[in-house]
């Protein structure tokens, strides 16, 4: 990944809400769309998300009653401390209220008391009407052989990250999914200083990740007559665990959703 310190510094990191979970923005729309696609396609029971940026996604995740009908757990993680934080006081409030401008409610000498891990009880509800329980944690995903002990250690159905893009070895981290995992991801593009890479078509994102990943859902998201977001959701394939894979396994291949949508 990028380094961290200078993340860290980075000025949106002071007002993680402003950027990333306003109503305004289109990371708002992103995060619902992901919610979405969890809760209608995916329904996932024990999630694990890496490089979450603030917990956005996470909030918009619990506070859709489709997710919360099969979710059992979540596990956040972050790679700079300040949206590590920011991730924490959000689970600590027990999800509030999106719209609700956490930039503000957090005071600003709060910290997490318990980080680099705080286990909490988010306002979320399964199918029992017991509390869905939630973590917050500090891991680094620059090695893949950490995804791997993580993902093989904690038996988690669905991996989710909104920031797929900033991770150079973005296949390593496939192959060090379990073969049948699904893996909810964001990309967007378009260019930035933090960007490995970005796609213009789906297509385009079909011909990377289909080797590893069997693609059954794309949500285009179109801000204005440049910006995009995919939302993706693919199953980790069993030749994934094959470091030199070219060509997928010889199934019938699922017709993958393509869905369009203008946010802003």
């Amino acid at each position: 990944t990028f380094a961290e310190a200078r993340y860290s510094k980075h000025s949106s990191n002071q007002r993680l809400w402003y950027h990333y979970g306003a109503p305004h923005t289109m990371y708002f729309h992103r995060n619902k769309a992901l919610a979405q696609m969890l809760g209608r396609n995916v329904r996932p029971r024990r999630v694990f998300e890496f490089a979450g940026n603030g917990g956005f996604a996470a909030q918009a995740a619990l506070h859709n009653q489709d997710v919360c009908k099969s979710l059992q757990y979540w596990l956040h993680s972050d790679f700079a401390k300040p949206a590590l934080e920011h991730a924490a006081f959000l689970f600590s409030q027990s999800l509030m209220d999106p719209s609700l401008n956490s930039d503000r409610a957090k005071p600003a000498d709060w910290a997490a008391p318990e980080l680099p891990y705080m286990t909490v009880i988010s306002n979320a509800k399964d199918t029992g009407g017991r509390p869905v329980c939630g973590a917050v944690a500090r891991i680094d995903l620059s090695d893949t052989a950490v995804m791997r002990a993580v993902c093989a250690g904690s038996q988690f159905d669905t991996v989710v990250t909104i920031s797929f893009e900033h991770f150079g070895d973005d296949l390593g981290l496939i192959r060090a999914m379990p073969p049948g995992t699904n893996f909810v991801f964001t990309v967007p593009n378009f260019k930035a200083w933090t960007h490995f890479r970005w796609f213009q078509t789906v297509e385009e994102i079909q011909h990377r990740y289909q080797i590893l990943l069997e693609l059954r859902m794309v949500h285009e998201l179109l801000c204005g007559p440049k910006k995009k977001k995919f939302v993706v959701w693919g199953a980790v394939r069993h030749s994934a665990l094959t470091p030199n894979a070219t060509t997928p396994n010889a199934t019938t291949p699922r017709r993958l959703r393509h869905k369009v949508s203008e946010i802003c």
